[in-house]
């Protein structure tokens, strides 16, 4: 909505401004063209346009706007008022009071406003909040005092016909004030962009310099030839192309932010996930080497004493051999459900093979062997996925197809037939979710209710 709105303002200012230039050109007002005035309402909104498209929160883009369009009445009063224009007496009224005051915002709002908020819409520092309450203060009141208060227009010989005799008492009261007022605080708006040169650093020195130095040689030609083009023309481009530049440093800088947190949280994941796999390692290695080692010993010391025990205890002692070999079954079991020796010898799919048997159909289409940390992201991947088919889907056939991809990366398609995951999320999911992303992998989740499940991942050699 703000960029439509700015979108309309800025159409509207430079219609109206390229009218005035027409009507000027026809009544032979040439010296008009002369004036910044002229030629504000064209360049302010199409810079004040581009800056709300790039930041709508800055106020820098709104101001200009306002000068615009302060600057395109101003300019239709001027061609009414003392051009050779047929207009109703109405219309000939409303442009003679805006005449008297209409000029005044657009120089307030260039001289002041936009020197104290130029580049990123905020004051240089809290300090600065007086003098920003001071110009706007000044603007609103000047304006008003001029629209009611002053007897004449543009042409001395045009009455204001809105004059109102309290307003210009107090005019006549106050305006040598606030006509001291303005150039004070126009130095402390230049002041503003100084403190922006001397104190700040990056983007923020380089714009204020940049508006400095274009100000300057816009007065400078104005003074000597009495040309305001560089000021009415090139000054708010170069506020907008100023502006464009910060912005982009800007986004550039965020991106490079972004960047460099997405690294360190893929970083992050990619040692919780080392750290677990070392884990599992190492609780099958003490399984390995020590309660399997002592459960064998048992089992064979077990299987000597019935040999030589006396029949009413060789009953006894091959219950318990029976028991301590189940019981080294499952745990070899365990052992190898926690890192099975398969995936560390032999790859993803003969250890797929090896721990699901004939209830699953595989292909494997891998070829080489990915690192041993791809191997092991896939394969438990792939496992939570053929446990959740078989334990929350109801599935009946699964199967399993591994494959290369065009880029070099390891994938995995796990289909099955069951009723459908209830959601995208838990059932080990966020766990193989986390795997995958901890080395620069994807994974993609379909489920259809009554239709099955189609789990897919991705992993590449290196982090992309």
């Amino acid at each position: 909505m703000q960029k439509l709105l700015a979108g309309i303002l800025a159409l509207g200012a430079a219609a109206l401004g390229a009218a005035n230039l027409a009507g000027a050109v026809d009544s032979h007002l040439f010296e008009a063209l002369r004036s910044p005035d002229a030629w504000i309402p064209l360049s302010a909104a199409l810079a004040g346009w581009l800056v709300v498209q790039l930041a709508p929160a800055n106020a820098v883009g709104w101001l200009l706007l306002g000068s615009a369009w302060s600057s395109a009445l101003f300019g239709s009063a001027a061609v009414v008022v003392l051009g050779d224009v047929g207009v109703p007496a109405s219309v000939r009224d409303v442009a003679a009071w805006l005449g008297t005051w209409a000029f005044l915002p657009s120089y307030l709002i260039g001289f002041l406003l936009i020197p104290l908020l130029f580049p990123d819409g905020r004051l240089p520092s809290q300090v600065w909040r007086p003098v920003l309450a001071a110009a706007v203060a000044l603007t609103v009141v000047e304006s008003a005092l001029l629209a009611f208060g002053s007897r004449t227009s543009i042409d001395e010989d045009v009455t204001n016909p809105w004059q109102l005799s309290a307003v210009s008492a107090v005019l006549e009261a106050v305006e040598p004030a606030i006509w001291i007022s303005m150039p004070v605080l126009a130095v402390l708006g230049v002041a503003s962009l100084a403190h922006r040169i001397v104190v700040r650093r990056g983007p923020h020195r380089l714009a204020a310099t940049a508006l400095a130095a274009t100000a300057a040689a816009g007065l400078a030609v104005l003074l000597m030839t009495g040309q305001g083009l560089v000021l009415g023309l090139l000054l708010p481009v170069v506020i907008a192309a100023v502006h464009a530049n910060h912005v982009h440093g800007q986004l550039v800088q965020q991106a490079a932010f972004a960047t460099e947190q997405a690294e360190t949280l893929r970083a992050s994941r990619a040692r919780i996930t080392q750290a677990h796999d070392n884990a599992r390692r190492r609780i099958e290695r003490d399984l390995h080497d020590g309660a399997q080692q002592a459960l064998l010993a048992l089992s064979v010391g077990l299987q000597r004493l019935a040999g030589k025990a006396d029949p009413e205890v060789r009953g006894d002692a091959e219950h318990l051999l029976r028991l301590s070999r189940q019981t080294l079954t499952d745990l070899r079991k365990l052992a190898s459900g926690t890192y099975p020796s398969a995936l560390r010898e032999l790859g993803v799919g003969p250890a797929l093979r090896e721990a699901v048997g004939n209830r699953v159909h595989l292909t494997d289409g891998f070829g080489e062997r990915p690192h041993q940390e791809i191997e092991a992201a896939l394969y438990f991947a792939c496992l939570e996925a053929i446990t959740n088919a078989h334990k929350h889907a109801d599935a009946y056939a699964v199967a399993v197809h591994l494959d290369r991809t065009a880029e070099g990366g390891f994938r995995f398609r796990v289909t099955d037939d069951g009723i459908g995951l209830v959601s995208a999320v838990g059932n080990g999911i966020d766990g193989m979710a986390d795997r995958l992303g901890a080395r620069g992998g994807t994974l993609g989740i379909q489920s259809t209710p009554g239709k099955g499940t189609v789990v897919t991942g991705v992993v590449y050699d290196a982090p992309r």
